[in-house]
């Protein structure tokens, strides 16, 4: 999704790692549900400037609907990012 609304909006995007990481209490009794404590998502942008890499994650945070389930039903949600004007791999 990320790559589709950078290229639509011309953002030149040219490479993206996303890290996903997730809490549960294991002292806490499974319900019904599996619900999270925490959960925590990290966009690593390369070829783009920090203004167009938050644009494109404020972007995904509000379009995409599984971030939406997760965000409503997981209080401690965070998204970060950063971002690296170079092209991956330009600095040695």
């Amino acid at each position: 999704m990320v790559e589709r609304l950078a290229k639509q909006d011309h953002i030149p995007l040219q490479w993206m790692d996303v890290r996903v990481e997730a809490y549960r209490d294991p002292d806490q009794s499974p319900g019904d549900l599996t619900v999270f404590d925490a959960i925590r998502v990290h966009f690593e942008m390369w070829g783009i400037t920090p203004e167009h890499a938050e644009g494109l994650a404020e972007t995904w945070k509000r379009r995409c609907s599984l971030y939406g389930s997760v965000a409503t039903a997981t209080e401690d949600t965070a998204v970060t990012f950063t971002s690296d004007a170079e092209p991956r791999g330009a600095r040695a």
